[in-house]
C-alpha cells in the first residue's frame, strides 16, 4: 500500500531583525463560548498550552545534548531534521506551531502554545522543554516506545505471552507519561501556579512492537478519556523519520507540516457535551465510523472506511476510501469544517429504535468547529490569545511512582485536582495503572480517597484517622471517598457500581455531607493508534480513573495553595490487601495543589507585521508568530 504523502501549504515566516518584541499583560471581553453555527468561526482566538517532553539521557540536566548522551534525533541532533532547527526547544516548538497555522487557527481559531510561563514567575530562569530518560531499553533503540501490535510475528523471549507484551507496553507508556507530567510539575510549581496545562506531547524515536520490529504501522497515538477524568496526551515519532530529505526519512513520507501530530491532538481533545457518548473529540464520526470503544470489540477495531462515498476526507479521516492523497486538494487534509456533515455515530439517543454505536450510524451532525472550541475551554491553561484571561478549567496534578504496588488498580500514578470554570465543583481523580473493572473480584471493594487541608494549615481541621482510615495526615477540612463494588449475578461479577462520600470538618468533628451534586464515576483510557497508511485502531489502555465531583458549596473555601494526601485501597473479604499513597513519608504531610492561573508571555510586534512581511524570509527565526502575535 502506498505510504502517506502529506503536502500542506505553510503560512509565511516570522518577523526577524526588522521586528522587535515586547511582552505585557492585556485583556479582552469574554466570548460567548456556546455552540456556534457550522458556517461561523468565532473571531476570538483561544490559546491551548502544549507540554512537550523529549526522550534523552540528559546526564548533567542542562537541557541540551552533550557528547556521549543518548536520545531521539530531536535531542541528539536537532539540525538533522529538515528544515534544520537550531536546537531541541525550537524544533519541538515548531512542531506544534505548524499544527496551529495549518489546522486549528484557520479551522477553529484555536492555537497551540508552549506551556512555559513568564520567566519572572520561575525565578528568572529560562527553561528548556523537559528531557526525560527512556524507562525501558530492553526493546529497540534508546527512545523507542514499546507498542503491542496485533500481527503474526515471533515475540521476543522476554514476552512469553501477548499479555506480558501488553502489560510491558502499558507500563512504559505510563512511566513516560508520569515522568513528563512530573517534570512539568516541577517547572510550574516554581511559579506556584496550576500545572495541568493543555496537552502533553511526547516526542519518541519510533514505536517498536513485541517482536522487536520497528513498527511500520504506527506513526502516532492519541489518548482520550471521557471528562472529567480526561488527561489528554499524545505520543508522536520523531520528525527525522517523517520529514522528507533526511537520511532517516521513511520511504515516501514528507509530513513537513505535522498533519500526523494535528491528527493525534484531535484524538486527544476531550468531548464536552453531557451524554453524547463521544469520549475523544474528533474520534467518533469524524475519524471514522467504528465500533463502540466501550464495547466487546474495543481491543481490536480497525476503521478504514465506513463513511458514505460522498463524504469528503478531512484532517481526522484522510483516507475514507483509501485513495491516493496526492489526487486531492491540499485544503481537505487540514480542514476542520469539511467534516461537519459527517453523521455522529455515538449519540446515545436511540434513532428509529436502534441504539447508536456498534456500526449503527446516527443522523445527528457533528459541528467540529464548536466542538474544538468547547474542548479548548475544558483544557487547563486555555486563555484568550493575546491576553492573560483564562477561558478554562483550573487543574493541577500530583504524580506517584508506578509499580510500587503489585495491584494495578490500586497503583496510583496521577492525582488530578480540577475545578471546571462553568460547573462550580471540584473534581478529584485518581489515575491508576490498571483497569478497575477488570480487577474487581467477587469479594473486593476498591476505595479512592483524598484528604485535603484546604486552608493549608495543619493545626486546624481534623485527622482523617478518626474516620477509620490508616493515615498520619493532619489538618484536613475535607475527606472524599469513591467506593467501587462489584455487581454479582449468578455468583459472578457482572459489572460494578460506585458511590461517593464526602466529610467536612465542622465544630471539632467530621460531618458527612449530603448533596445530590456529590457523584462519582470510573473511566477508562483508550489509545487510538494511527498508521502511515491511514488506518486507525483502538485499544483499551488499561489505565483507569476514579473521580469524585464535589460542589464547591459543600467543599467550602480554600487557599490558593493547599495540601492533599491521596490513598488507594483494595479490600477483599473485609481485609485490606493493598494500599498506595501519594506521599510515602511517615509523616504523610501531603503534597501541595496550586490553583493560581499561570502568567504566560504576551507578545506584540513592532513594526506592524503586515508592513514588515515583504522584507522577511519565509522561515521563522524566533519565538513569536505573525498570525496571532504571541510568544512560543
Amino acid at each position: 500500500m502506498k505510504k502517506r504523502h502529506l503536502l500542506i501549504s505553510l503560512f509565511g515566516g516570522l518577523l526577524a531583525a526588522e521586528a522587535s518584541v515586547s511582552c505585557s499583560s492585556s485583556s479582552s471581553p469574554p466570548e460567548n463560548l456556546g455552540h456556534v453555527s457550522q458556517a461561523i468561526i468565532p473571531s476570538t482566538v483561544l490559546s491551548v498550552p502544549v507540554r512537550w517532553c523529549v526522550i534523552g539521557n540528559d546526564a548533567n540536566g542542562d537541557g541540551v545534548h552533550d557528547p556521549g548522551e543518548q536520545g531521539v534525533p530531536a535531542f541528539t541532533n536537532p539540525e538533522f531534521a529538515a528544515p534544520k532547527e537550531a536546537n531541541t526547544d525550537i524544533l519541538l516548538w515548531r512542531r506544534h506551531e505548524r499544527v496551529s497555522e495549518n489546522v486549528y487557527i484557520p479551522g477553529a481559531n484555536v492555537t497551540l502554545r508552549s506551556a512555559l510561563t513568564q520567566p519572572a514567575a520561575l525565578g528568572g530562569n529560562i527553561l528548556h522543554f523537559p528531557v526525560i530518560p527512556d524507562p525501558d531499553v530492553s526493546v529497540g533503540q534508546y527512545g523507542d516506545e514499546l507498542v503491542f501490535e496485533r500481527k503474526s510475528c515471533q515475540r521476543l523471549p522476554i514476552f512469553p505471552t501477548d499479555t506480558d507484551a501488553i502489560n510491558a507496553s502499558n507500563a512504559e507508556r505510563d512511566k513516560l507519561l508520569t515522568a513528563c507530567a512530573g517534570a512539568w510539575k516541577t517547572i510550574l510549581d516554581a511559579g506556584e501556579s496550576v500545572n495541568d496545562l493543555g496537552i502533553i506531547a511526547l516526542n519518541i524515536r519510533r514505536f517498536v512492537n513485541q517482536c522487536g520490529q520497528e513498527s511500520t504501522d504506527v506513526a502516532g497515538i492519541g489518548n482520550y478519556r471521557q471528562p472529567p477524568g480526561n488527561f489528554p496526551y499524545v505520543r508522536i515519532i520523531d520528525n527525522a523519520f517523517t520529514l522528507g530529505g533526511t537520511p532517516l526519512s521513511l520511504g515516501g513520507s514528507d509530513d513537513q507540516f505535522e498533519q500526523a501530530l494535528a491528527h493525534e491532538v484531535g484524538h486527544s481533545l476531550p468531548g464536552t457535551r453531557p451524554g453524547d457518548g463521544r469520549s475523544g473529540l474528533l474520534h467518533t464520526g469524524i475519524s471514522c465510523l467504528m465500533s463502540d470503544p466501550t464495547g466487546a470489540n474495543a481491543t481490536d477495531v480497525l476503521c478504514t472506511n465506513g463513511q458514505a462515498v460522498t463524504a469528503t476526507k478531512n484532517l481526522m479521516n484522510p483516507f475514507p476510501l483509501l485513495e491516493n492523497v496526492d489526487s486531492d486538494s491540499l485544503n481537505e487534509q487540514t480542514n476542520l469544517a469539511l467534516s461537519q456533515s459527517i453523521p455522529d455515530q455515538f449519540s446515545e439517543t436511540p434513532v428509529n429504535g436502534n441504539i447508536c454505536g456498534g456500526g449503527n450510524a446516527c443522523p445527528t451532525i457533528v459541528d467540529q468547529v464548536s466542538h474544538v472550541r468547547d474542548a479548548a475551554t475544558f483544557l487547563g491553561g486555555c486563555t484568550f490569545a493575546g491576553t492573560t484571561n483564562p477561558c478554562s478549567t483550573v487543574s493541577s496534578i500530583r504524580t506517584d511512582a508506578r509499580d510500587d504496588v503489585d495491584v494495578p488498580a490500586v497503583d496510583l500514578t496521577i492525582l488530578v485536582a480540577r475545578e471546571p470554570s462553568e460547573s462550580g465543583e471540584t473534581i478529584y481523580a485518581h489515575r491508576v495503572a490498571g483497569s478497575i473493572p477488570a480487577s474487581l473480584g467477587r469479594f473486593d471493594v476498591f476505595k479512592y480517597l483524598v484528604f485535603a487541608d484546604l486552608d493549608n494549615d495543619p493545626t486546624t481541621g481534623g485527622m482523617p484517622s478518626s474516620l477509620g482510615f490508616s493515615t498520619a495526615f493532619r489538618g484536613a477540612e475535607l475527606v472524599s471517598l469513591v467506593r467501587v463494588t462489584p455487581i454479582i449475578i449468578d455468583n459472578a461479577v457482572a459489572g460494578m457500581t460506585t458511590d461517593a462520600t464526602v466529610w467536612t470538618f465542622s465544630s471539632g468533628a467530621f460531618v458527612q455531607a449530603s448533596d445530590s451534586g456529590i457523584t462519582s464515576e470510573v473511566g477508562q483510557e483508550t489509545d487510538i493508534s494511527d498508521s502511515f497508511s491511514g488506518l486507525s485502531s483502538t485499544t483499551i489502555a488499561l489505565a483507569s480513573t476514579a473521580a469524585i465531583h464535589i460542589p464547591n458549596s459543600i467543599r467550602g473555601p480554600r487557599s490558593a495553595s493547599y495540601r492533599v494526601q491521596a490513598m488507594t485501597i483494595r479490600e477483599s473479604s473485609g481485609s485490606v490487601v493493598a494500599t498506595d499513597v501519594l506521599d510515602e513519608s511517615p509523616e504523610e504531610t501531603g503534597e501541595v495543589i496550586h490553583t493560581a492561573f499561570p502568567t504566560f508571555p504576551i507578545c506584540s510586534l513592532s513594526p506592524n507585521p503586515v508592513a514588515a512581511l515583504a522584507k522577511l524570509p519565509r522561515r521563522r527565526q524566533g519565538c513569536c508568530r505573525t498570525r496571532t502575535s504571541r510568544c512560543c
